[in-house]
C-alpha cells in the first residue's frame, strides 16, 4: 500500500521500512485488524527499538480489548525504553522521572489522541488522520507543541474540536484519558501494579 505524504501520521525519524509498515498498520486498524497486528509486530521484528511501534500495537489489542497481550505489550515496551535509557529493567527500582523525561514525551506524542478525540466526535477516521496531519505541520510552522496551538487554529482543521481537546493534547490528559482496564491512567496503573505484585508473590 502507498501512501501520499499528507494521508501519513508522523512517527518521527524511523527507517523507511519501518515507518512504512506502522502507516500500514494505522491504515488497516479498522478495516482489516489482523493486518494492522501483523505490520506493528513486523515493525518491532524489524528494529526492537522503534517505540512507536509498541504503542501502536498497545493500543490496537487495547481496543480489541484483548489486555493479556496489551498488557505484555506494555511490558515489551516498558523493558525496551528502560534498555535505551540506561535504566533498570525492574521497574520496582525505580525513582520518580526527572523532568527532563517528561519534557521527551512532549512535541507530537499526542497527536494520535487527537486523531482519537475525533473519531469519537463522529469525523470518519481517515478525515481525522488528515486532520491531524494539518495540525502536526501548523504547530512545526509555528514551533510549538499541539497544545500550543489555539482553539481558533484547531478548529480551522475541524469544526467539531472544541475546548476540551485540551485535555487529551498534554501528556498527562492523554494518560489519564484511558481511565480503563488496561489502561494508562494513574489509578489503573496503580491498580495493574497492585495485582503484578499479588502475581509476583
Amino acid at each position: 500500500m502507498d501512501f501520499d505524504n499528507d494521508d501519513k501520521l508522523d512517527f518521527g525519524a524511523l527507517p523507511p521500512a519501518v515507518d512504512h509498515l506502522l502507516q500500514q498498520g494505522v491504515a488497516s486498524h479498522f478495516s482489516d485488524p489482523a493486518a494492522a497486528e501483523a505490520a506493528f509486530r513486523a515493525a518491532i521484528a524489524l528494529d526492537p527499538g522503534t517505540l512507536p511501534a509498541y504503542r501502536c500495537l498497545f493500543k490496537h489489542y487495547n481496543r480489541k480489548r484483548q489486555f493479556d497481550a496489551a498488557y505484555q505489550t506494555v511490558l515489551d515496551w516498558l523493558a525496551e525504553a528502560a534498555r535505551e535509557a540506561g535504566i533498570s529493567g525492574d521497574w520496582q527500582r525505580w525513582t520518580a522521572a526527572p523532568r527532563t523525561v517528561l519534557a521527551a514525551l512532549k512535541g507530537y506524542a499526542t497527536a494520535t489522541d487527537l486523531a482519537d478525540y475525533l473519531v469519537k466526535k463522529g469525523l470518519p477516521f481517515r478525515d481525522a488522520h488528515e486532520a491531524v496531519g494539518l495540525a502536526v505541520k501548523t504547530a512545526e510552522f509555528k514551533g510549538v507543541d499541539l497544545p500550543g496551538l489555539t482553539l481558533e487554529e484547531l478548529q480551522q482543521f475541524s469544526p467539531l474540536i472544541e475546548n476540551d481537546v485540551f485535555s487529551v493534547l498534554t501528556v498527562e490528559g492523554s494518560l489519564a484519558s484511558r481511565n480503563h482496564i488496561g489502561g494508562t491512567a494513574p489509578e489503573q496503573v496503580k491498580a495493574a501494579i497492585v495485582r503484578a505484585r499479588k502475581h509476583l508473590g
